[in-house]
Order: C-alpha cells, then structure tokens, then sequence
C-alpha cells in the first residue's frame, strides 16, 4: 500500500507500529527513513519519537543525546501542529531534568562553559518556551502558565522577567485568539484520507479539498503577523499536511511554490517545492512548464533550459525505445508537441528564432510526433515584433 500511496500516513503508520511489535530496528529504521520526510504527520513523529527513546535507554548520556536530537527534529518538523503543545511540554521537561555537573547535563548542553551552565539552561529553556508559545496549540494556556511561573521563580532580576514577560504576552494573546480559528478550520479536515486523483475520490474528496484550501488561504493570510522563520514554518507545515491526502493535486503545488515566490522573493524554496511536484506527478506538464517559468522569471536560464531538455530527451527515448536518465513520460502526441513548441518559444525569447527554428526543424515532426510542430516552425521567421516583447511579457 505504500508503495502504491507514499502519502498514506495512515497507512505509513499502521506500518511502523507492525514493525515496531517486533525485534527489528533495522526494519523500523528504514521505515521512518522513507517516509518522516515527506509526511509531517503528528502521530507517527511520535512513534518515531518512542522509537528512538527505546532504542536508547539504559545507553547513559550518548542515548540522552541521541534523543535531544530526535526531539528538536520533530518540533522543526512538526512543532506547530494543533496537537504538537503536548510535545512542546514533554521537551521542556526533557531539558529541565538533569542536575548541574552530571554526564547527562553535559549530554544535553554540550557548549555550556564551566560555571555557567545554569545560564545555558536557562537560554536554550527560555527560546524553547517562546517558540511555543506563539504556536495556536492545544496547549498554549498550559504552556504560558508555566512559562510565566517560570520566569518569576529564576529569582535573578524579577524586572527584567516581568518586563520579557509584558513584551511576550501580546503574542500569546494573539495565538490564543487565533486557536478557536484555526481548530474551527481544522475540525472538518482528515488528514489520513486516502491520496487519490482528482475526481477520483467522489464527493467527499471535493468537500476535503475546499476544507484544505479554506485553512491554508487562512494560514497564508498571517492573522497573527509572524514574521521570518516562524511564518515561513507555519505556512509549510500548512501545504505539506494539505498535500498528504492531496499529493495529485497540481494546483496545489503551484500554489504552494508561488508563496513562497511572492511572499519571500525565494525562488530557491519555490523550485525545490517545483522539484517535488515532478516527482509525485512526473506525467504533469503544468508543472513542469511553471518550473522552467520559475527559473527563467529568475534569471536561470540554463537551469530553465534543462527543464525542457530533460522533458524532449525523455520523449525522444521513448519513441526510440532506448533508455533515458529521465522517467519515461505518459504523454500523448499532443502533448508531446505542446513540450517541443513551449521549448521553441523559450528558445526564441532566449537565444533568438535562430536556435528555435534549428531546434524546430522539420525533423521536429518526427521526432514529436506532432504536424502543430512543423507549423509552429515557419511562423517564427515572420514574427519580427518581438524577441525583446515577449520577454518582457514573460516576466511581467
């Protein structure tokens, strides 16, 4: 099942609970190595956690070490699910326990200097309360009670907690206002649905994606007005949870790389989203077109051109019948011919009709498979308007 549905998480899970009854924590391993990544799913983040506490009790400080790690990998990930407050709790508490001058202090604060280590756990303690608490959580009343407790019983300078409390208060006030919000809008959704193809999956596949859509245009709107980092994570988690049940949908791909093209300029993140996009819909040709846009809007030429050359190298293959780096495509004639005359038309915007008319030569027609391609051809030489125009349209 979940080679056929790699975004099952209910399935994904019901997997490693298997394994996990059992002796072999190679065989758990390999498990979560194929699908944490690329399923940000609450429930089995925390069977990964379980795993690895047990994988490393009774290993004295390197376990302790090996399960801080585990812990802030899951809260990177996952840290601001509805549901993640409680694991916020859990970590503070992991990282409170240890006395002062033991191997297991020294395990989970490996940088505190001799004589200041009170000072370290007090820093790491402090930004891991903040992060939380303007985290929409379950929990995040539990979590500012304790934060506040916290900070008045340190006893150092009870100014300077109160004034850092008066300043972080208005951003707990403004998580807790977004909570009833955003588990208003969570309510309806079932991450655990089965991926299925658009149309596919019948009325209630069309209700689920007006929901997902409904709380991510939510998510993206900021009504809590983070900034940086913790905007940025809090939009992601929303796609990439969307995209679970949703993984076929390639509008919700686009939309998800153009955020972060227009909300932060970052054509990095944008493509790497594009990158992933192909590979769960190799056959999709939206969104390989929208990734050679993606580049050739930011200046990458090359990069936008080997979107397109690995598209006709992967055309040309199969019809020869010979192999290919690329994925075989599942594309028809005319869609074989779109691809040819789309690169054509990058060429001509980038290199001149020159290197698009070599490239959309009469042997085009065979190679494509496509008569548009040999017609497309001579209209090019008669289109002198414009090289410079197109550009310009392209990329406005």
């Amino acid at each position: 099942m979940v080679a056929t549905f790699p975004t099952s998480v209910r399935h994904w899970t019901r997997y490693a609970e298997i394994e996990m009854s059992g002796n072999s924590s190679d065989n758990v391993k390999a498990i979560f190595g194929r699908c944490l990544l690329t399923c940000p799913f609450l429930e089995l983040w925390r069977l990964y956690l379980g795993f690895i506490k047990r994988s490393n009790e009774g290993k004295g400080p390197e376990g302790l070490s090996e399960l801080l790690k585990a812990y802030e990998f899951t809260l990177d990930c996952v840290g601001h699910d509805l549901s993640a407050g409680s694991l916020w709790l859990e970590f503070i508490s992991f990282l409170g326990e240890p006395d002062i001058g033991t191997p297991a202090f020294s395990a989970l604060f490996p940088s505190a200097v001799a004589g200041q280590e009170e000072s370290q756990r007090v820093t790491v303690l402090r930004r891991a309360y903040q992060r939380a608490i303007v985290i929409p959580s379950l929990s995040v009343d539990m979590l500012w009670k304790n934060y506040e407790r916290w900070e008045l019983q340190l006893g150092a300078n009870k100014m300077f907690a109160r004034k850092l409390l008066d300043e972080w208060r208005p951003r707990y006030m403004a998580a807790k206002s977004a909570l009833p919000l955003r588990r208003n809008r969570l309510n309806g959704i079932n991450i655990t649905l089965l991926p299925l193809p658009p149309g596919v999956g019948g009325l209630l596949q069309e209700q689920q994606s007006l929901l997902w859509r409904d709380y991510v245009a939510w998510e993206a709107s900021n009504v809590q007005r983070l900034e940086g980092a913790a905007l940025s994570e809090r939009v992601s988690l929303a796609y990439d949870q969307c995209l679970l049940p949703q993984v076929h949908f390639p509008e919700v791909w686009l939309d998800y790389a153009q955020w972060h093209a227009q909300t932060y300029n970052n054509t990095a993140a944008a493509v790497q989203v594009m990158v992933r996009s192909q590979k769960a819909l190799p056959d999709c040709l939206l969104l390989r077109f929208s990734h050679a846009d993606m580049e050739e809007a930011a200046g990458h030429m090359e990069q936008a051109s080997l979107v397109y050359e690995g598209l006709v190298s992967a055309i040309e293959s199969e019809q020869a019948g010979t192999d290919s780096t690329e994925r075989p495509l599942d594309l028809s004639v005319d869609q074989a011919g779109l691809v040819w005359i789309q690169y054509m038309r990058f060429l001509r915007r980038t290199d001149g009709n020159t290197a698009a008319r070599k490239v959309g030569s009469p042997t085009a027609h065979t190679r494509s498979g496509d008569p548009r391609v040999v017609q497309y051809h001579p209209l090019m030489g008669g289109r002198q308007r414009n090289d410079h125009q197109e550009r310009c349209v392209h990329r406005s």
